[in-house]
């Protein structure tokens, strides 16, 4: 928590509403490490952004056409 209101500034004057949710499967146990960065596979990529909606629809379009070929 201390990580996300030090990104985001977050204040007792001052603040933004978040929902962090907790995963109801091991997401990051096939996840790699690219110069820091964790990488996760692109099935659970496909999903987390499917659970955008409509906000997310022409990257995941996008995504589903170029998924067969991974």
């Amino acid at each position: 928590m201390d990580f996300f209101k030090n990104t985001f500034r977050v204040t007792e004057k001052q603040g933004i509403k978040a929902r962090i949710y907790v995963p109801d499967r091991d997401v990051f146990g096939d996840a790699r490490d690219k110069e820091g960065i964790l990488i996760v596979s692109p099935s659970q990529t496909l999903l987390d952004m499917a659970g955008l909606g409509y906000s997310g629809r022409d990257i995941t379009k996008a995504m589903v056409e170029k998924y067969a070929s991974l």
